[in-house]
């Protein structure tokens, strides 16, 4: 019963046979964005298709667009918006292989330690499973903006916005590296209260 109100709560999972303790680094990175991809491996992201089935909405279609069913697979890679920015991040000669997997695919190869193969050479010194990452969670969170604030964003800024965020985030992540492995070694301090004296 707990299984079957969770798969209908949640989603069934989409990487079906991954091993999500192996070859991922999707823990790595902000906790916002490692949780919103924990979110997507695990088919918990609230789209209008799963609005739809949980008879939350209506229309499944895509706000974006308006063409396409609103699944996790369009949000993040196939609607024309976000399509056009992967080509901008996406190192040219791998767009046939960007595009082509399904979703479960599509996250295992970007979101595996040893891929690098998409990354230009913009991002060429910075893991690509974190431009990844931030790319995604800069993609939903246009969506969202567009959707419940009306705001939009065009390509050009949401990939500038991304560019921004990229080195900032992997400059704190190697920093945080550099302190869990002792360049700055903490020390132990015992503290103790003092009561007041009394006069």
């Amino acid at each position: 019963m707990k299984r079957r109100y969770a798969d209908s709560f949640f989603g069934k999972r989409v990487y079906k046979g991954w091993n999500l303790e192996k070859g991922l680094t999707w823990r790595i990175g902000p906790q916002r964005i490692r949780f919103f991809l924990w979110r997507v491996v695990h088919g918990a992201l609230l789209t209008n298709k799963v609005r739809v089935d949980r008879h939350l909405t209506i229309d499944a279609g895509c706000k974006i667009c308006n063409v396409h069913v609103e699944t996790p697979i369009h949000v993040l890679r196939d609607c024309p918006f976000a399509a056009e920015v992967w080509r901008k991040i996406v190192d040219q000669g791998s767009h046939a292989d960007f595009f082509s997997s399904p979703l479960s695919s599509w996250l295992q190869q970007n979101l595996s330690s040893i891929n690098n193969n998409f990354s230009p050479t913009v991002y060429a010194w910075v893991p690509w499973h974190l431009v990844f990452g931030i790319a995604c969670d800069c993609l939903w969170r246009r969506k969202n903006k567009k959707i419940f604030q009306d705001l939009t964003l065009s390509v050009p800024s949401l990939c500038n916005q991304i560019m921004s965020i990229v080195p900032n985030v992997f400059k704190a992540y190697k920093e945080g590296i550099n302190i869990s492995y002792g360049s700055n070694p903490s020390r132990a301090i015992t503290v103790r209260w003092f009561p007041p004296h009394e006069n």
